[in-house]
């Protein structure tokens, strides 16, 4: 008999010692997924002013070009339609994209594209090419320091 509890009183402590080590697990996971970029967005506490502020910009009848859209947040706080150019590779093909599809609107989530092609364009140093074709409407920081650019398609008598 005193066998059979000791085997029983060694089961539940393998199963709490086995829920316990899944909570512990579930809680580091979420705090490593918090951290990543995507995530951290949930946590930003200047990420909806700064997409409330940009969609205000926009008229909601018009969509934007994204340079990525990763989350569904943005169609939340966006009112417009949000549209990555796939099959894009470059600034001219940007702009005739562009002007095929009657979009006036880009927004460039700073150093990240849809591809790779579009990296350089997209970055820092990059960005400064688009001033020749795109008035620029601004420029906004979120908390975690993520930067998102505002620009407008000029017009091709402006150009």
């Amino acid at each position: 008999m005193n066998l059979n509890l000791l085997i029983l009183l060694l089961a539940v402590a393998i199963v709490i010692a086995g829920q316990i080590h899944l909570i512990a697990f579930n809680v580091t996971s979420f705090e490593e997924g918090a951290k990543s970029e995507g995530a951290a967005f949930y946590f930003d506490k200047k990420f909806i002013p700064v997409m409330e502020e940009i969609s205000a910009k926009v008229p909601h009848n018009e969509t934007i070009v994204m340079s990525y859209d990763w989350t569904s947040l943005l169609e939340i706080f966006i009112k417009s339609k949000i549209e990555v150019p796939y099959g894009v590779v470059s600034l001219e093909s940007l702009k005739n994209y562009m002007n095929e599809r009657n979009l006036t609107w880009l927004l460039v989530y700073e150093n990240v594209s849809h591809t790779k092609d579009l990296e350089s364009l997209f970055n820092k140093t990059g960005l400064k090419q688009l001033e020749s074709d795109f008035q620029k409407i601004g420029e906004y920081s979120t908390e975690n320091m993520f930067k998102f650019h505002l620009y407008r398609l000029k017009s091709q008598n402006m150009t």
